[in-house]
């Protein structure tokens, strides 16, 4: 772990992680809130430490028996998918992090109802004041730099 840490520059938390036994196959298990614990700050940082421990990590999750029929389940917490995705991974990207398929992780979304994206409840007139304040700022981007800086301003809607 150490060597992930410092490949990462994150020396400040090798004696955390060390003190708290901590390995790279723990780091993707892990929700946002237990790594702000342990002093990973921000989700940038959280994202880049859980793709450099994507290396290291060999360990697939728990499987668990459902009755006497079908296959066992992989047992992930709601909360790491839920964390993995507003920290901005593609499913892609957790399912490599996680050790399983990226149709588990779709089933496990729809298990604990976990959408991709959550859109921004906002009423079109406040919508287009926004719109229209970027485009004063910025009259020549195109839609798709429109909607980057909207989500910039935490305003997510499916287009624009």
């Amino acid at each position: 772990m150490e060597e992930v840490l410092r490949q990462c520059r994150f020396e400040r938390l090798i004696p955390v992680f060390q003190r708290e036994n901590i390995s790279p196959n723990l780091v993707c298990k892990l929700s946002s809130f237990e790594l702000q614990c342990l002093g990973v700050s921000n989700s940038q940082e959280m994202m880049k430490l859980r793709t450099y421990c994507i290396k290291y990590s060999n360990v697939q999750p728990d499987r668990l028996r459902r009755g006497e029929a079908g296959p066992p389940v992989y047992e992930i917490p709601k909360e790491i998918i839920a964390s993995l995705i507003e920290t901005g991974f593609k499913i892609s990207e957790i399912a490599k992090l996680l050790s399983v398929s990226e149709s588990t992780v779709y089933r496990r979304m729809r298990m604990y109802n976990i959408s991709k994206v959550n859109f921004t409840d906002i009423n079109d007139n406040e919508l287009q004041r926004e719109i229209n304040d970027l485009l004063t700022n910025f009259p020549r981007c195109g839609e798709n730099m429109l909607q980057q800086m909207l989500k910039q301003k935490d305003i997510w809607v499916s287009y624009v």
